[in-house]
């Protein structure tokens, strides 16, 4: 019983430590995209990108070439990341019944989910995402899965409950509006969405969260 114990404690620790890798590595892959958003943004105003002094658009352009490198890189570690989280939800569930890890993964997910459909996404919109093998339809689809693959787990809903600053139901207004008008999701899963988004506000009124 004790080497099961310490078995059980080993993975459960896994598990937290995957989360917050994987935390870590979409909040790279968000930050670098939003960053060369803003270049390429200030860049294609002509008038006033030559307006500035050299120095600072030598810096701009060396910081938009160190990004084109290095992005490419961080997307596809934070896609493989919630690729294997995503197969250890849906094969092993049990380790995420524990309230301190469906919390951790409830906030990790809303974190991630309001930069891709939230009223800043277009600050993920990049000039050329094939260089950067960037799909925003298909990592919100990816993110949404984790929604629909947890959608009927008590301590999941609750930590989505008490996360209400990550979990704000006009979020996911616009997420179900995103994947339904894109066809990223079907309108069955839209639905199960929308229900369990539901289900979550019934509960943070119940527990006053």
């Amino acid at each position: 019983m004790k080497n099961m114990r310490t078995r059980s404690d080993q993975f459960t620790e896994f598990i937290r430590l995957l989360i917050s890798d994987t935390a870590r590595l979409t909040d790279t892959m968000l930050r670098d995209l939003t960053q060369i958003h803003g270049i390429e943004l200030g860049m294609a105003d002509t008038e006033a990108w030559e307006a500035q002094p050299s120095q600072y658009r030598q810096d701009r352009e060396s910081a938009l070439r160190i990004l084109e490198l290095h992005t490419p890189g961080a997307i596809y570690l934070a896609s493989a990341a919630l690729e294997i989280l995503k197969a250890f939800v849906g094969e092993a569930k049990d380790a995420f019944s524990a309230p301190d890890i469906a919390a951790q993964l409830a906030m990790m997910l809303n974190r991630v989910l309001e930069p891709l459909a939230g009223p800043s996404c277009q600050n993920l919109s990049v000039r050329h995402p094939d260089k950067y093998r960037w799909d925003p339809k298909a990592m919100l689809g990816d993110v949404i899965n984790f929604y629909l693959l947890l959608s009927e787990e008590d301590a999941f809903g609750q930590a989505m409950a008490a996360d209400r600053e990550g979990c704000q139901t006009d979020l996911f207004d616009r997420a179900c509006h995103i994947v339904r008008r894109r066809s990223i999701r079907s309108d069955a899963e839209v639905e199960k969405l929308v229900a369990f988004v539901n289900r979550v506000e019934e509960l943070r009124t119940r527990i006053g969260a």
